[in-house]
C-alpha cells in the first residue's frame, strides 16, 4: 500500500489523469463488488446509499458537478441502458430525493409513492401505485458504467486542459483537509481560475508551497 508520501507525490506530479484514474480504479475495485454483493444479499437500500456516493464523488471530484445535477449528469453518461425503463435519468430526481431520505430523514411522504422493487424484471416503470425502481438492475447498469472502454474511461480525458489542472487541484485541497492557511489559499486561487496561462502559474506557486508542508517532492 502506498504511503501517504508517495501518494501525495504520485498525484501532484502527474497528470490530472492520476487523480481522476485513481478515483476510479478505486471504485471499480472496492466499491462496486460491494455493491453488487450488498444488492444480491437484498440489502437495497444500502446499495442505494453506496451507489450514490459513487454518483458523488465521481460527479465532483472529476466533473465538477454536485447535488441532483451530478446525479443527471452520471445517469445520463454512465447507467442509462438502451431502453425506455433503463433510461434511469429519466428518473434522477426521484432517484437522488429518494437517498436523501434514506440517508437523513429515513421516511418521508415520498415512500408512498416511490419504492424499490426487484419483483419484475425492469429497471422502472410505473403504475397506480406509484414509481417502482428495481434495484438489481439498476446496479447492474451502474456496474455496466465500469466496464472497459466505456465513456467512464474516456469522458475524463476529453475535459479541457484547464478543467483537468482545476479539478485535480481541488480534489487535492479536500484530500489534503486544507481549508484555512497559505497553502489552502493558493489552492482556493487555482480552483478559481479563468484561464490556463493563470492557472499554470498559480500551479507552480502550489506546487512549492506543498513541497514546504509536506516536504514531499512537486
Amino acid at each position: 500500500m502506498e504511503s501517504f508520501n508517495q501518494r501525495l507525490q504520485r498525484l501532484v506530479s502527474g497528470t490530472p489523469d492520476e487523480v481522476f484514474f485513481t478515483i476510479l480504479n478505486s471504485i471499480s475495485n472496492f466499491a462496486l463488488p460491494q455493491l453488487v454483493d450488498a444488492t444480491r444479499a437484498g440489502f437495497h437500500r444500502l446499495a442505494l446509499l453506496g451507489v450514490h456516493s459513487v454518483i458523488q464523488t465521481v460527479g465532483e471530484q472529476i466533473y465538477g458537478l454536485k447535488g441532483d445535477k451530478a446525479t443527471t449528469f452520471y445517469l445520463t453518461h454512465f447507467v442509462d441502458g438502451e431502453h425506455p425503463d433503463t433510461k434511469f435519468s429519466a428518473i434522477a430526481t426521484d432517484l437522488h430525493t429518494l437517498r436523501n431520505v434514506h440517508a437523513h430523514r429515513w421516511s418521508s411522504r415520498l415512500n408512498h409513492q416511490v419504492g424499490l422493487d426487484a419483483s419484475v424484471n425492469q429497471g422502472w416503470w410505473r403504475d397506480e401505485a406509484g414509481l417502482h425502481i428495481n434495484p438489481v438492475v439498476f446496479v447492474e447498469h451502474v456496474a455496466a458504467g465500469f466496464a472497459a472502454d466505456t465513456a467512464m474511461w474516456r469522458m475524463p480525458r476529453e475535459l479541457s486542459e484547464l478543467n483537468r489542472l482545476v479539478r485535480k487541484y481541488a480534489f487535492l485541497r479536500q484530500w489534503l483537509e486544507l481549508d484555512r492557511g497559505e497553502l489552502a489559499q493558493a489552492l482556493k486561487r487555482l480552483e478559481a481560475s479563468r484561464d490556463l496561462v493563470t492557472a499554470l502559474a498559480d500551479e507552480k506557486r502550489v506546487r512549492e508551497l506543498i513541497a514546504r508542508e509536506f516536504e514531499a517532492a512537486a
